[in-house]
C-alpha cells in the first residue's frame, strides 16, 4: 500500500510538472504545496496549517548535535496544524549526545493556539541516548494546549519514555511501544489528557 501511494504521489507531481527526478533521494512531500524536500526538517518548516507531509522513504541517522545541549529541544519540532504521514516508513535515530533530546516535539504555535497534529503510519526508533520518541507539551492552558492524534504509530527503544504528555491532549489508535527505558506513556500533570 505504501509503495503504491508513493508512486501515486510522484505521478501526480509529474502531471503537475513539479516532479524533479534529481530528487529521487527526496524524504518528504508537503501535499498541498506539492513540493519535494530533501529533509523532514525542511518539509516541516515549509508546511502550512492544513498540510500533510508524506514520507517517501525512511529517515535514518539523524542526530541532536546541532541542538546546542538543550535537552528540551526536539530534533523535529511540529508547532503547526499538520499531518505527518509516515507512509509505512521509519524515523531511525543516529548517534545522540547525552542531552537526550526528544525525537519529535509537538508544541503550541507561539500565538496562543495549540497545534493540532496528526501522526500516522510511522515507526520511531530511538536508542539508549535519545530522549522521548514524542514529547507533547505547552505552557499554555485551555485552547492553547497542543492536540496530538496518533494512528498506527510504533515507538521503540528510546532512552526515556515513548511518549511524554505535559499540559496537552493526546489520542491514540493502534499505538505500539516497546523497549523504551522509561516505559510507554508518561502523563505529567492534571491538565493533560491521554
Amino acid at each position: 500500500v505504501a509503495k503504491n501511494y508513493t508512486l501515486a504521489l510522484r505521478e501526480s507531481m509529474k502531471q503537475l510538472g513539479r516532479y524533479r527526478p534529481e530528487y529521487e533521494s527526496t524524504i518528504a512531500i508537503a501535499a498541498q504545496l506539492m513540493e519535494q524536500y530533501d529533509t523532514l526538517t525542511q518539509a516541516i518548516e515549509a508546511a502550512e496549517d492544513g498540510d500533510t507531509i508524506t514520507l517517501l522513504k525512511d529517515v535514518t541517522g539523524f542526530t541532536n548535535e546541532e541542538l546546542t545541549g538543550n535537552k528540551n529541544i526536539p530534533v523535529f519540532l511540529i508547532n503547526k496544524d499538520i499531518t505527518l504521514d509516515g507512509n509505512g516508513h521509519k524515523l531511525v535515530a543516529g548517534t545522540f549526545t547525552t542531552t537526550r533530546n526528544p525525537i519529535i516535539g509537538v508544541e503550541n504555535d507561539g500565538e496562543g493556539s495549540g497545534a493540532k497534529v496528526t501522526i500516522r503510519d510511522l515507526t520511531i526508533v530511538g536508542n539508549a541516548d535519545t530522549g522521548h520518541g514524542i514529547n507533547v507539551w505547552s505552557q499554555a492552558t485551555g485552547e492553547g494546549r497542543p492536540t496530538l492524534t496518533l494512528e498506527q504509530v510504533t515507538i521503540q527503544n528510546c532512552g526515556t519514555a515513548a511518549i511524554v504528555v505535559n499540559n496537552a491532549v493526546v489520542t491514540a489508535a493502534d499505538l505500539t511501544t516497546s523497549g523504551n527505558a522509561w516505559g510507554a506513556i508518561n502523563v505529567d500533570d492534571a491538565e493533560s489528557m491521554f
